[in-house]
């Protein structure tokens, strides 16, 4: 992602990681149900421990996985071919470029412009503090656009999976600490955004209540795992820069 001015241009690898996420999440909870992200798992690790070039295809990485799972290869062209698996995965996919793109415009409608100027004349070790507050108000005001969308629908947790794929890919492509990056950690801005969704689902009690609190903190189990791991193997990576 780089900003140009008052515009920001998203990199296709970025793009490709967001489609190939939505494809395994989807794909894994039908394929899959006793181990529902286990293809998200499979493609995570792969783009973690491949070094810092970053080539593999998401896509075909899916594929790649269930096969291996043993998915027959008919079946899985037939999942991809149903209407109603293609409506999911592209809701989860637009929900992720909508949580991309709104945490962006954040930025700009929160007039963060003008605040990044006053906190870089502040002294150096109190300028990351300030930042990641930004970053943190930005995800928090992202979130709250689509949740007030989602609040005339199901009321469902969808905000949470756009952040949660976001900054997974931070996971993969940041070698920065914390204390030195204009963002916070990744385990920092989950937490934040998982207790934001819990709030969100729990004001709206119904049917599906419990079961989204379950899927919220299973996810936020899953996720604490997936940055152990990116974490393991983030120093050997560093070394190939």
């Amino acid at each position: 992602m780089s900003v140009y001015g008052t515009g920001v241009v998203f990199g296709i690898q970025m793009i490709g990681l967001l489609m190939g996420q939505s494809r395994a999440i989807v794909a894994g909870a039908t394929l899959n149900p006793k181990d529902q992200m286990a293809l998200h798992r499979g493609l995570m690790q792969q783009f973690i421990t491949q070094g810092a070039k970053l080539s593999i295809n998401p896509i075909q990485q899916v594929q790649k996985d269930a096969l291996e799972s043993g998915v027959e290869a008919s079946r899985y062209d037939g999942l991809l071919a149903d209407p109603d698996f293609k409506k999911r995965e592209q809701n989860l996919f637009l929900v992720a470029l909508n949580f991309l793109s709104l945490h962006e415009r954040c930025h700009f409608g929160l007039d963060h412009g003008s605040k990044i100027d006053s906190i870089l004349k502040q002294p150096v070790a109190s300028q990351a503090i300030a930042r990641h507050k930004l970053e943190l108000d930005a995800d928090k005001c992202a979130m709250d656009i689509i949740n007030a969308d989602e609040e005339g629908f199901a009321a469902s947790p969808i905000s949470y999976f756009g952040l949660l794929m976001t900054v997974t890919t931070q996971v993969i492509v940041s070698y920065a600490s914390p204390e030195s990056s204009s963002h916070p950690s990744t385990r920092t801005r989950l937490a934040e955004a998982q207790t934001r969704v819990l709030q969100f689902v729990s004001a709206k009690q119904g049917p599906g209540t419990e079961k989204y609190k379950g899927t919220i903190e299973g996810v936020g189990a899953y996720m604490a795992d997936m940055i152990d791991f990116a974490d393991a193997n983030r120093a050997p990576r560093s070394k190939e820069r």
